[in-house]
């Protein structure tokens, strides 16, 4: 959505999991305020520090930059992406 329309990530990441968790059998929902924590989670995980979701939108942060496989782009050396914020290596 970010690459093809212009639709940040994070607001798209949040719409598409609201539009799952509404598809789901009623036996199977989380409860509204699950729900309102995870999309919360999700919208926020790009502002660091504005996260009313706290620790799930934390870890939303680290699995977003640790999922940038910067050490395998093919425009690497266009990046404009300071070197801090790039992911070089596979952590587990």
């Amino acid at each position: 959505m970010q690459y093809d329309y212009g639709e940040p990530h994070d607001i798209a990441g949040a719409r598409i999991a609201r539009e799952i968790l509404m598809t789901l059998p009623q036996a199977d929902r989380y409860t509204a305020d699950e729900e309102r924590l995870m999309i919360e989670a999700i919208a926020c995980h790009r502002r660091k520090g504005e996260n009313p979701a706290g620790r799930l939108s934390e870890l939303l942060i680290q699995c977003d930059k640790e999922a940038r496989l910067c050490f395998q782009c093919p425009v690497r050396s266009q990046c404009k992406w300071p070197e801090e914020k790039r992911n070089e290596e596979i952590r587990y």
